[in-house]
């Protein structure tokens, strides 16, 4: 994926563009074609860590070694057309009602399909009272849906435009990310924290990039141990750090049904997912601790996050 996707970013309409390429102790010499299929007009930095820390670890290694006031959060199977940056740019500095300022702002990211098909990949995030998060029109027929620029609940990590002061701001001891995800629903967590930090999250459907995702539910028996492991702990994570004892009561029904179908299926079909229960009740303090720090610094009402799980956009 690394010289398509570099190959994209080399050809990018906004300059001046800085490139930081972290491989997470990989076998596969991604630095060294990073540093092959690299643009020359675009500096790169290639950081090979020694462990694999997953996205959350990466992207933070990634921040800690720039500067730019505003971060481009790039999967590899991500290709930004010319414009991407551009346009994310002019959404995220237009100003907005209220005096209210966006932190991240997210793109039309489509998926190429057999034949010349497209399919539409994300179109921001949106929530379920199931604490299930979802890229909106994942999977479905490019018929030009979401052709307005919106507020939504979130921004996948595979290409979305950050503010940095808003990462800075949302951090918790210093980690944007918060490396116990590892792997999965990092991105969800970051927008909730900026969201209770009173920063907006939006879209702009002119800023269209390609996402040659493989990783969706349906393929989940296909996908690695460790990856499943990750995912149904992080699901986990995200509530006990966010979930509000009034929100717990009025999704109840939702998430008691998800959780016990949860349940169901790893004892039944991925018996090597079930230490994620128990990693969640050994860390028990630590994670109440990070939750005491993370609802500590809430500057928005939590009733005010809770209508994000019954909208899937609203109006600038």
């Amino acid at each position: 994926d690394l010289p398509a996707c570099l190959a994209a970013v080399g050809a990018l309409d906004h300059r001046p563009l800085e490139l930081i390429v972290v491989d997470c102790a990989s076998r596969d010499g991604s630095p060294e074609v990073a540093r092959a299929a690299a643009s020359a007009d675009v500096p790169l930095m290639a950081v090979a860590l020694a462990d694999n820390r997953g996205f959350s670890g990466g992207m933070n290694e990634a921040f800690a070694r720039t500067a730019a006031p505003y971060v481009l959060t790039l999967n590899p199977d991500a290709r930004p057309h010319p414009p991407f940056v551009t346009r994310l740019l002019a959404r995220l500095e237009a100003p907005l009602a209220g005096g209210a300022r966006a932190g991240a702002v997210a793109g039309r990211l489509l998926r190429p399909g057999r034949e010349g098909t497209v399919r539409l990949d994300a179109c921001g995030m949106y929530l379920s009272p199931a604490w299930r998060h979802f890229d909106r029109g994942s999977g479905a027929l490019d018929r030009g849906q979401h052709p307005r620029a919106e507020r939504v609940f979130g921004a996948t990590g595979a290409a979305s435009l950050f503010r940095r002061e808003a990462l800075l701001d949302a951090a918790v001891e210093g980690e944007v990310f918060d490396p116990r995800f590892h792997t999965f629903r990092e991105d969800a967590e970051l927008c909730f924290r900026l969201r209770e930090r009173g920063w907006e999250v939006l879209y702009e459907p002119e800023a269209t990039a390609e996402h040659r995702r493989t990783v969706v539910p349906e393929r989940r028996a296909a996908l690695p141990r460790e990856v499943n492991y990750h995912s149904l702990k992080n699901r986990y994570l995200l509530r006990l750090y966010h979930q509000t004892a009034f929100n717990f009561l009025w999704t109840l029904p939702f998430t008691l049904s998800r959780d016990l179908l949860a349940l169901a299926y790893v004892l039944l079909r991925e018996r090597s997912s079930l230490p994620a229960y128990a990693w969640v009740w050994r860390q028990r303090r630590a994670l109440w601790q990070r939750r005491r720090a993370i609802q500590g610094r809430r500057r928005v009402p939590a009733r005010a996050i809770d209508g994000w799980f019954l909208r899937r956009g609203a109006p600038l």
